[in-house]
């Protein structure tokens, strides 16, 4: 009878720990007020279930008294039905439903490969060792597959930029490389940004990129159930389990991934590729997505981009690349400084937050905002609210935060810290490499430090000593004009025979 209260008091726990976890998603899809305090008491409940209970309700307690976490998790999910649609709520479903499918299968075949080394004699994890070896295989499939993307990347002459695998987010910027733990994607979301080096064959370039995704599944997914098949004869033991987790997950992967559907914040590979195959508005839209990053690998500048790529990137407000594309269009306005056509595609490219909600450069456009504030419309207060989202997803480059830096510390007067920064940006400048954003970057960097000199006075008089020593040298040439004989002196001394 102690044994069967036992089991019965298990399972009315795990009961009640589930119970909790549903009740705080609910309250925080619904943007309840008692939302935060659910996910509290759900976490402390979950507490007991090791390990990964434990795990999950540290980490849960742990953002819930994290200011910057708070944040995400309001962003993540208040304010639902004031998003724009990037999709339609059929293909919505349908992607809902695919995903579900893939769960299920992936809960059907993972226990099955426990199963088959059982009856081939080879020891199994245990329960903890499973759930925990499953959690690991989770990101490590995602990474494979986004390394496939940068692999096919670099043998179409593409430069590595960005590569985010779950949490991990690991980038090349022009000052070296960056780890960081936080995508704004989701847990269990990856990306791979990267520049073409060339605008040449670029349509079959991005084709073989796209499809290194599906291919590094692929083959991280049967390579791993061909060490998994073979674990018994090979004596892999436990680890033989595990690359069955990750081979079924990543068989899966490959197949889901191919499959044509929407998803929020993009697309599959599968409707990619179909839309750069067909050639249809969205695929010409990430073909200037790609064109773009030329000015990260050329001398190409932001002003000189083809107004077809802006046209391509900004014609469709539904897409998921939307603001990106109002962005770039920009950049593309502010570096021909025409300043009131990049307030508006600045205006258009989010009017809140909420717009910045999973974006991957949310960080990049907020800091961008904040120097736009700053600088041409003198609003500080905008301008230190846009400072304040959570660092998250594609790290900006360091010029480019030290120029929005010195912009703010100008707008509030502070001389001494808006100096060090512009002198910094000029330093870290001077030791990158010399491409088209580069330029546009030390561009927009003079002009912040022209209105730096015209409020400190330091311009009038650098430009007062500069006409002092122009005036001093327009005096000195007149005077040896005038001690310099005339033609007709000349001509009376040659008549005279005069040496």
């Amino acid at each position: 009878m102690l044994l069967q209260f036992a089991i019965y008091g298990g399972l009315a726990y795990l009961f009640l720990a589930g119970l909790a976890a549903l009740l705080a998603a609910y309250g925080l899809e619904q943007n309840r007020p008692w939302a935060l305090a659910a996910m509290r008491f759900a976490s402390v409940v979950n507490l007991l279930l090791l390990p990964i209970g434990t795990v999950f309700g540290a980490y849960t307690l742990w953002l819930t008294r994290n200011q910057q976490a708070r944040v995400l998790l309001i962003e993540e999910f208040a304010g639902r039905g004031r998003e724009i649609p990037t999709h339609s709520t059929s293909n919505f479903w349908a992607w809902r439903t695919a995903q579900g499918v893939q769960v299920l299968l992936s809960l059907i075949l993972v226990p099955l490969t426990a199963s088959y080394l059982a009856d081939h004699g080879s020891p199994t994890l245990s329960y903890g060792s499973f759930v925990a070896c499953f959690m690991l295989a989770v990101p490590l499939g995602i990474f494979c597959h986004e390394l496939g993307h940068v692999i096919a990347g670099k043998m179409s002459g593409f430069s590595f930029q960005t590569l985010a695998a779950g949490p991990f987010v690991v980038s090349k910027l022009s000052d070296g490389w960056r780890f960081q733990l936080g995508n704004s994607m989701g847990l269990w979301s990856g990306m791979t940004v990267m520049s073409p080096r060339r605008p040449q064959r670029l349509s079959s370039n991005a084709i073989f990129f796209v499809a290194g995704g599906p291919i590094g599944s692929l083959l991280c997914g049967v390579g791993s159930l061909a060490l998994f098949l073979a674990g018994p004869d090979l004596h892999l033991g436990l680890v033989a389990e595990f690359f069955g987790m990750l081979g079924v997950l990543e068989s899966i992967n490959c197949i889901a991934n191919l499959v044509p559907f929407a998803v929020p914040g993009g697309y599959t590979d599968g409707s990619r590729l179909m839309q750069l195959v067909r050639k249809q508005p969205e695929g010409k839209r990430f073909l200037a997505e790609l064109a773009f990053g030329l000015s990260d690998t050329t001398t190409l500048r932001p002003k000189d981009w083809h107004p077809q790529w802006i046209q391509s990137v900004t014609e469709d407000p539904k897409s998921p690349g939307f603001s990106r594309g109002c962005y770039h269009a920009y950049m593309y306005h502010l570096d021909r400084e025409e300043i009131d056509d990049a307030s508006i595609w600045l205006a258009r490219c989010m009017d809140s937050h909420k717009a910045l909600r999973r974006d991957p450069y949310r960080w990049i456009l907020a800091i961008e905002n904040a120097f736009f504030e700053a600088r041409h419309l003198k609003n500080l207060d905008a301008a230190r609210e846009w400072l304040t989202v959570p660092r998250v997803g594609i790290p900006a480059e360091r010029f480019t935060v030290l120029r929005v830096k010195a912009a703010v510390h100008v707008a509030e007067g502070e001389r001494e810290l808006a100096a060090q920064a512009i002198e910094t940006a000029v330093r870290v400048h001077a030791r990158s490499t010399q491409t088209g954003r580069q330029q546009f970057e030390r561009a927009v960097l003079r002009d912040v430090q022209n209105w730096f000199d015209d409020m400190t006075g330091s311009a009038s008089i650098s430009r007062l000593a500069q006409a002092l020593r122009e005036r001093d040298s327009l005096i000195e040439v007149a005077k040896a004009l005038e001690e310099r004989p005339s033609p007709m002196d000349t001509i009376k001394r040659f008549l005279r025979h005069e040496p």
